[in-house]
């Protein structure tokens, strides 16, 4: 036998096939691009911890890839690593203001998609249709001017025009009053944006960073304890006046008291507290903020929590595509969440979800992953560290074993659905 083996293994080819890519990308070079490099450097570094640093990872996720193209004739899709949402908070650092630049955000964009036109064939070939930028920020793709509509944007923001700027666009212009510098009109948003729309033809929904705090292995929470989970109905977050959270979150805060939920409004400087709260909780509540999502939805997942998602039909959630989410969510119609909770409520407390709850905990081990981007992609010398909960009831870090299955592997999906 071991003669015929050995024969065979003579006559097979020296290199066995890899898998092959789905897509060539080409990555701009920070020279390729009107910025200076150490502007450059400072907005690719700009604070790992913010759920908008999704900007930075993907693009350094990205450059890790093993289908990136240096030559460009032969790329099928162009990433352009601007950083919209750290040029608008770094503007704020430096000008003292209290509020993110938007405006400075729309101009980089802006002046990206002149240089692009002047200095890009590629770019002008296609109309920008395969180039590829990525947008952390609450607003999404309302920051770019409309010329730019055909690119494909990579953002959080999953709602339509028809929420975001139609029924809704009272919640946005309130955003923007008090987002935009003094002397700078509502319109430089809602108007410029104008048929690129706040989610794009070729849009792509992706999870916020939500930190390495949340993403950990779940069986840390569902073997922690033998009496399982504490508190059914959870929510802590901010309640502002109208319009902000479309009266969600000031409903939660009054039917709380009255519903035995458990509704904290303060702010939370201990982290290791919210997140205990998290992994303590059957359902979390993840009512909107200024606008139709929340890292709330993806803390809840990663700490092994039910989320409650109460949001507009036409708004869409990360890769839902390739995952069913009634599998480990419920949602709440947010044109009708007084009735649709308070019924919801009553048929979990008749006891009608006790097994779909087993079942829901269950996929949430499976998918959680999904929702990740690691803790810092650019600096392969260090393991991904997460913070978990020890028996003894104190925090510890620990090593995960692999980034298989994470948001990125997501997004080339999508991606590769786009050239189809």
């Amino acid at each position: 036998m071991f003669p015929f083996l050995l024969l065979l293994l003579l006559h097979l080819p020296l290199t066995l096939p890899l898998t092959p890519c789905p897509f060539l990308i080409y990555i701009y070079t920070p020279t390729e691009l009107p910025l200076p490099p150490h502007l450059f450097s400072q907005y690719a570094a700009w604070d790992p911890r913010s759920i908008y640093s999704i900007e930075q990872r993907i693009y350094h996720s990205l450059k890790e890839w093993n289908c990136t193209t240096s030559n460009k004739d032969d790329a099928d899709f162009f990433y352009v690593p601007i950083f919209p949402s750290s040029i608008a908070h770094m503007t704020q650092y430096t000008s003292s203001s209290s509020h993110a630049s938007l405006s400075s955000s729309y101009t980089s964009l802006s002046s990206f998609h002149t240089h692009l036109l002047h200095h890009s064939p590629h770019y002008v070939k296609n109309n920008g249709t395969d180039h590829i930028f990525t947008i952390g920020h609450d607003v999404g793709a309302c920051l770019c001017p409309r010329w730019m509509g055909e690119s494909v944007f990579l953002q959080v923001m999953g709602s339509g025009d028809d929420v975001v700027i139609g029924r809704r666009g009272n919640v946005l212009r309130k955003y923007l009053e008090i987002s935009l510098e003094e002397g700078e009109g509502e319109e430089g948003i809602i108007g410029r944006s104008g048929g690129g729309g706040c989610f794009p033809r070729r849009g792509v929904v992706v999870p916020p960073f939500i930190g390495e705090r949340y993403s950990l292995s779940l069986d840390e929470h569902f073997n922690r304890k033998e009496g399982g989970k504490d508190i059914k109905y959870y929510f802590r977050g901010s309640v502002l006046q109208m319009p902000y959270s479309f009266g969600v979150r000031q409903w939660l805060s009054r039917e709380g008291l009255a519903r035995d939920f458990i509704v904290n409004t303060e702010t939370l400087t201990n982290d290791d507290l919210y997140w205990k709260e998290l992994t303590s909780s059957v359902f979390c509540f993840s009512p909107p903020g200024w606008f139709e999502w929340s890292p709330r939805t993806f803390q809840a997942i990663a700490a092994g929590c039910i989320p409650v998602v109460i949001k507009s039909a036409g708004t869409r959630m990360p890769f839902e595509r390739f995952l069913d989410w009634n599998e480990f969510s419920v949602f709440i119609d947010l044109d009708d969440f007084e009735r649709e909770i308070t019924e919801f409520i009553a048929s979990v407390d008749r006891g009608e979800w006790n097994e779909r709850i087993i079942a829901m905990q269950q996929k949430l081990k499976e998918v959680w992953r999904a929702f990740t981007y690691g803790s810092n992609p650019a600096d392969k010398t260090q393991p991904r560290v997460f913070v978990v909960e020890g028996k003894s009831g104190e925090f510890i870090e620990a090593v995960a074993e692999s980034d298989v299955g994470g948001a990125v592997d997501y997004i080339i999906e999508e991606l590769t659905l786009l050239m189809k």
